[in-house]
């Protein structure tokens, strides 16, 4: 789940009223099947015949309030709070008549600030220090609030450990992904799990032939993901420092690891520098962090990993941005 989903599912879980519109595919059969599956709040596939990468058209609009007037449990009302992550959706926020329109500025680099959803909205939240500075100095007349990233729910990483050595790493191959790293990983005495990398991404990640220690779990939904984060001992992010997209971001797998009692190692991410329970070490030391970390984990090391995650559960974080909407000072 994305940022926004997690912060809708909280909401609903604390007995708000949410919901839960998706931008506009042009697969009709993908849309009606997501509607008719079960969600944990009210969530709509939305569809366009028209629908494109870049910006809602006058089209994709229409038809996506003429779903959300036809889907049960989501009618528009002026007592709205709208909450936007994609500023490609700005044309359906842009039409609704809300009492409060905030922009999840998350998602967006390199060009969040510079982004119309900015002006539209009447605040403005983000999760790095980096996205933070820029939105302040491109808008500083604008309420900007920083809110610490946030992983699943605690009750959710409760399935048990493996009894041998056990490393996960989530996410997909990106190009930001430090694939040397995962290969002197696979090289310990250690099993190595990718939640999110399927046997294709996998072999792209270590040149051809996946090691036998290398499980590729593809991406997982719902009891699967927690139940395969929370076999492991250690968790990591093995990202390119450098690289844009990792400058501005808040990995909020770093959260799942820590709620589900993992160590955590992680390249050098300037909005981790102060999370307590992640250890951050350069790419060239980063198989020997690993390492050190499967030595250490016990029981009660995993207890203190766990406590350490806690704040960042995502019913924690939707009682935050509450505070945000009735204007709690120090939200």
């Amino acid at each position: 789940m994305s940022t926004t989903e997690r912060l809708a599912f909280g909401l609903s879980r604390a007995g708000y009223s949410v919901r839960h519109l998706v931008v506009p595919i042009r697969n009709p059969l993908r849309a009606l099947r997501y509607f008719r599956s079960k969600h944990p709040f009210p969530s709509v596939q939305l569809w366009s015949p028209v629908a494109h990468l870049g910006a809602m058209g006058a089209l994709d609009v229409a038809l996506a309030r003429a779903t959300i007037r036809h889907a049960r449990a989501l009618k528009e009302s002026e007592e709205d709070v709208v909450v936007l992550q994609s500023m490609w959706a700005l044309p359906l926020g842009a039409a609704w008549k809300a009492k409060r329109r905030i922009f999840a500025a998350i998602d967006e680099f390199p060009f969040v600030d510079t982004s119309k959803a900015c002006e539209w909205s009447d605040s403005i939240f983000c999760v790095s220090p980096y996205v933070e500075s820029v939105l302040r100095a491109r808008h500083p007349g604008k309420a900007v609030w920083l809110f610490p990233q946030c992983g699943r729910f605690a009750s959710e990483f409760s399935g048990p450990r493996d009894a041998i050595a056990t490393v996960v790493y989530v996410g997909l191959d990106h190009d930001y992904v430090l694939a040397p790293i995962l290969r002197g990983i696979a090289g310990l005495p250690v099993r190595l799990l990718l939640v999110g990398c399927d046997s294709v991404s996998a072999a792209r990640l270590f040149g051809g032939r996946i090691p036998p220690n290398v499980e590729p779990l593809g991406w997982l939904q719902g009891a699967d993901f927690g139940a395969a984060v929370a076999r492991a001992w250690v968790g990591i992010v093995p990202y390119d420092s450098s690289n844009p997209r990792v400058i501005q971001s808040n990995p909020d797998k770093v959260y799942d690891y820590l709620l589900a009692g993992l160590a955590v190692v992680s390249t050098p991410v300037d909005a981790l520098r102060d999370v307590p329970g992640v250890v951050q070490a350069p790419a060239d030391r980063f198989v020997n962090r690993v390492r050190d970390a499967v030595d250490r984990f016990s029981p009660s090391f995993s207890e203190t990993q766990r406590a350490y995650g806690a704040p960042y559960s995502a019913d924690r974080f939707a009682a935050r941005f509450i505070d945000m909407i009735l204007g709690v000072p120090g939200a």
